[in-house]
């Protein structure tokens, strides 16, 4: 199956409304294809933010080859163009890249200060967003800034950890806290690399270089995170 997304303001179609005017079978009921999944072919995804996603999966050229999926592109393109047009007025920061994928951004190969090769693999990200989007669960994600993802305490809004996803010789995760709370060997074992610096105030920052696959899928560190996130919770 091919996906297409698709993003267009939020409001711009309804799902049942666009399941029936585009009509795809469930691949359950396609003999062709030898796969079992029961997910509508056509669906919308409402994100955080002013954006929909529409997505659709298709299998032959033929089941998008019609009037009413032309229909839906003028109409997608024309209401993603008059989004743009609008927030363009207002401020035209709001249309970098990184603004508007938000996460997607990060995954991508764009970004990096030099034309290098990068020295991890993507799935190492990847695999390390899912881990702290269930050890931090409980902190606020921003992804509007162009080189790092900032996770912030809900109470307090200070920036807790940072995840710096734009340099090429690893991924490096930084965490704050007071001084003292943690050691350097509670950590010595994690990622490539490992240090704890001086921070702003009384704080210091516990910095992990992760390379590799096997760093972020470490019980160690899942354990560690869980341990620093209750921790710096219970200071605030």
């Amino acid at each position: 199956l091919l996906r297409l997304y698709f993003r267009v303001p939020k409001g711009t179609f309804e799902e049942a409304d666009l399941q029936a005017r585009i009509r795809l079978k469930s691949v359950n009921e396609l003999d062709e294809i030898q796969v079992y999944n029961r997910s509508d072919r056509v669906r919308i995804n409402n994100k955080k933010g002013p954006f929909q996603e529409v997505v659709f999966d298709i299998h032959w050229l033929k089941e998008i080859d019609t009037p009413e999926f032309h229909q839906f592109l003028d109409e997608a393109a024309n209401a993603y163009l008059k989004q743009v047009e609008t927030v363009q007025k207002l401020d035209p920061a709001n249309l970098l890249p990184w603004k508007i994928l938000g996460k997607k951004w990060h995954l991508t190969r764009k970004g990096f200060p030099s034309n290098k090769r990068v020295a991890w693999k993507l799935e190492t990200l990847e695999k390390l967003f899912d881990v702290l989007d269930k050890e931090f669960e409980s902190l606020t994600v921003d992804w509007s800034t162009k080189t790092c993802a900032q996770y912030r305490h809900p109470k307090s809004n200070e920036v807790v950890a940072k995840l710096q996803t734009k340099r090429r010789d690893g991924i490096y995760l930084s965490l704050y806290c007071e001084s003292g709370t943690f050691a350097l060997g509670q950590v010595s074992s994690l990622g490539k690399d490992r240090k704890i610096t001086a921070s702003r105030g009384n704080t210091e920052a516990i910095q992990i270089q992760l390379t590799a696959l096997t760093h972020a899928k470490s019980t160690g560190l899942k354990k560690f995170l869980r341990e620093f996130v209750e921790t710096v919770s219970a200071n605030v």
